[in-house]
């Protein structure tokens, strides 16, 4: 959504399909000088799938939790280990 724009003014996917029919249709009966405005509308269509299918990928559950690892937590430095100054 650009800024400044309410979520209640969102453009749906099913709004930019339909939209894109009706350019589509436009470019069939008056020619090319509509393409520029399909290409915007087709754009913002395979963007918004393209996130979709991103979010996707990391909203699924990990298939087997017993291969990941646990982190663990850094070893506090002995006193052998540090700098010594003199």
């Amino acid at each position: 959504m650009a800024m400044g724009q309410d979520s209640s003014s969102s453009i749906t996917e099913a709004r930019l399909r339909r939209a894109l029919r009706t350019v589509a249709s436009a470019i069939d009966c008056h020619g090319d000088v509509y393409w520029p405005i399909f290409e915007t509308l087709k754009s913002e269509l395979d963007a918004r799938k393209a996130r979709q299918a991103q979010l996707a990928e990391f909203k699924k559950p990990a298939q087997n939790k017993s291969k990941s690892i646990p982190l663990k937590k850094p070893e506090l430095t002995t006193s052998s280990n540090a700098v010594r100054r003199n």
